[in-house]
């Protein structure tokens, strides 16, 4: 039996079922791929043109260069007779097992490759090793060794088979760098035991579930049966608020992930392990679990602690997150050794001076989390274990930005970051138009990111969210001072009128970076010695992707001058905004030679003679702008020069022209 499924950029390809859950590379692009469970064998009787068939690729060795035709000719007709012929590969003395990977071409936009693409991402989460069919012994192995020598098509898998460096993301072409190797000698950190998708999937769900369970019930979950009960409180107006539980959150969480009817079976003022309730454990629902283990335990588990969200006679509300909703852990993913019961509750304890050692034996060198604000986040298991426990507290005060280790993932996985861009870039006409800025572009800078239209669309899209959750968090500075960043009191300027520090720093409240605001003496300028030592804590927000990752200047910037809403030294408000909100910009992203240092009270002087020079060499064929109203507007270079400046003012009557639409990038 053959299983088909397609590569992050789309290529179609076909592997036998004994090569399910092992990774490898795409013979096309060379992106590293895993290949699912048989889900996808009902494509096996699609008619393929011999023209799309692709080499047979060697796993211990960059493939050669071959056309389709010649990789075909070089094959035969390989699919059907891996279709039909018996499994004869021979099983290698470590217990490993030899693998195929056969390729075709793309599947175009084709609705079935795309319900296919869906699938697979659903329900390819499964255990890297219970996944794979056994395969006939054969007596084709050497006496002795650790290989397994070619049978037919059969590649042979060898142990010690190098493999090179992966390249970072938006610096190099991938594919003149990355060598295909056996799964077992990948470099520990592209070698994950799960899909990583499926497992970040399961937890954006269970992160949802508790917001639900929350907007009903003013908590995350109710508190900890240890015998007290939880204060009475106006904002804790629901009975499971007040009511101490021996069940654990799964089971309350159930009515939010669609169990209903299974939540309705439990008696909720038993213990877990009471003869009904138990008697539940075998129902467990397929979002607590990982991997194709048929036993009831679970690895999603929550940090309980005195300090902790969990674990408290206390109802966890969101409110009691002080550190920020976006870098505090929610729940995380434990090792096997570690997994328990899933009606149980947690008792997932950290050591302050080993936080690690409490996650168990993880098969991957990753952690998966999914943070109070409900978005996954995967950090490398060498983590630093102040910081780890750093994200696991909710009132620590720590200084913690868990937006770094979401770009050092990116970063080290640029193939996700590529999926991502590729998957859901949009239309046909969205990857045309990167496509044609490419190649416009390509000739006019050295820049390797104008080359790939799909890693243009990434940055883009990035850069566009960034802004957004800036514009947001300005709303709500508004909402709090009346006005924009910087209001107006006199500790924030010097004697001479200028301020102490930038408006990003007076944003950092709203950032979900309250205790690095707090760090911060606000009387005293940028580069007083105390105010300095913190310039290396720039949140990832400020930093640009293609900046370096330990940069502490910024490129989002405002345009200051009469007539801005940063008429300096404070903010303006948005009455004052005449030409009206939507045509008005706030922020706007800089180039490189135009970046300050992220405290600094420094901006763009605004140029009504040069309005789109201010913003100085951009890297990429795009003018990122960020509206009063919330909006971001992406236009193109060609934008007329009058139209950009009438988004600078506030007052100024100019109106923006009726063709604007046709500068924008959509």
């Amino acid at each position: 039996m053959t299983i088909s499924f397609t590569c992050p950029s789309g290529h179609r390809l076909t592997a036998k079922e004994s090569q399910a859950g092992k990774s490898f590379h795409c013979p096309k692009c060379q992106m590293l791929v895993m290949v699912p469970g048989p889900i996808g064998e009902v494509l096996t009787d699609l008619p393929l043109q011999e023209s799309d068939m692709v080499e047979l690729v060697p796993l211990e060795s960059t493939p050669p260069t071959l056309s389709k035709m010649e990789a075909s000719s070089s094959q035969g007709n390989t699919l059907s007779q891996d279709a039909s012929a018996p499994r004869t590969e021979p099983v290698p003395a470590t217990g490993r097992l030899p693998y195929v990977l056969v390729g075709a071409g793309a599947a175009g936009g084709s609705l079935l490759g795309l319900l296919l693409m869906f699938g697979i991402w659903l329900l390819s989460g499964q255990d890297d090793q219970s996944q794979v069919a056994p395969a006939a012994p054969s007596t084709a192995q050497s006496p002795g060794e650790g290989k397994a020598e070619p049978a037919g098509n059969t590649v042979r898998v060898d142990d010690a088979a190098p493999h090179a460096p992966v390249t970072p993301p938006f610096q190099a072409d991938p594919a003149t760098t990355v060598a295909a190797a056996a799964p077992e000698s990948l470099p520990r950190r592209f070698k994950p035991a799960e899909d990583i998708a499926s497992i970040s999937s399961k937890l954006r769900q269970i992160g949802l579930a508790f917001h639900y369970f929350h907007d009903s019930n003013r908590c995350l979950a109710p508190p900890t049966a240890d015998g007290s009960v939880a204060p009475k409180s106006s904002q804790a107006t629901s009975a499971l608020a007040q009511q101490p539980t021996a069940l654990s959150w799964r089971v309350h969480l159930l009515p939010y992930l669609e169990q209903q009817p299974l939540y309705d079976q439990f008696q909720l003022d038993e213990p877990w392990d009471s003869p009904h309730n138990k008697s539940l454990l075998e129902h467990m629902p397929e979002v607590f679990r990982i991997g194709s283990s048929t036993e009831p335990t679970t690895r999603f588990q929550v940090i309980t602690g005195p300090d902790m969200l969990f674990g408290n006679a206390k109802a966890p509300r969101i409110a009691d997150v002080s550190d920020g909703v976006r870098h505090t852990i929610l729940v995380t993913v434990t090792g096997p050794d570690q997994a328990i019961l899933w009606t149980k509750p947690d008792e997932l304890v950290l050591d302050a001076s080993e936080p690690l050692k409490a996650l168990g034996q993880r098969p991957d060198p990753l952690i998966f989390c999914v943070m109070v604000d409900a978005q996954p986040l995967v950090l490398f298991d060498d983590v630093e274990p102040t910081q780890f426990l750093a994200l696991a507290t909710p009132h620590g005060k720590e200084i913690i930005d868990a937006d770094r280790y979401r770009r050092e993932y990116d970063e080290q996985h640029w193939d996700t970051l590529e999926k991502a861009a590729k998957n859901q870039a949009g239309s046909h006409s969205e990857r045309a138009s990167a496509s044609k800025s490419a190649a416009a572009a390509k000739s006019a800078a050295p820049n390797p990111v104008l080359s790939d239209p799909a890693k243009m669309i990434a940055i883009r899209k990035e850069r566009s969210q960034k802004i957004k959750d800036i514009l947001l968090a300005m709303h709500s500075y508004h909402d709090t001072h009346r006005q924009l960043p910087i209001a107006k009191n006199l500790r924030n300027v010097g004697l001479d009128g200028k301020p102490h520090l930038s408006w990003r720093v007076h944003l950092l409240p709203f950032l979900e970076q309250q205790p690095l605001y707090e760090q911060f003496k606000l009387d005293e300028p940028w580069d007083s010695p105390h105010n300095k030592a913190l310039i290396t804590n720039m949140p990832d927000i400020y930093r640009d992707r293609l900046d370096a990752s330990e940069s502490t200047r910024t490129r989002i910037v405002m345009f200051t001058g009469n007539g801005t809403p940063n008429p300096g030294p404070f903010g303006s408000s948005f009455r004052e905004f005449k030409d009206g909100t939507s045509v008005t910009s706030l922020v706007a992203i800089a180039g490189t030679d135009k970046s300050v240092t992220w405290t600094q009270p420094a901006d763009l002087e605004f140029d009504p003679s040069a309005p789109i020079k201010c913003l100085g060499e951009p890297d990429l064929p795009y003018l990122f702008v960020g509206m009063a109203d919330g909006a971001v507007k992406v236009f193109a270079p060609t934008l007329p020069p009058e139209a950009f400046a009438s988004f600078v003012t506030i007052a100024g009557g100019d109106a923006p022209p009726p063709n604007l639409a046709e500068f924008e990038v959509r």
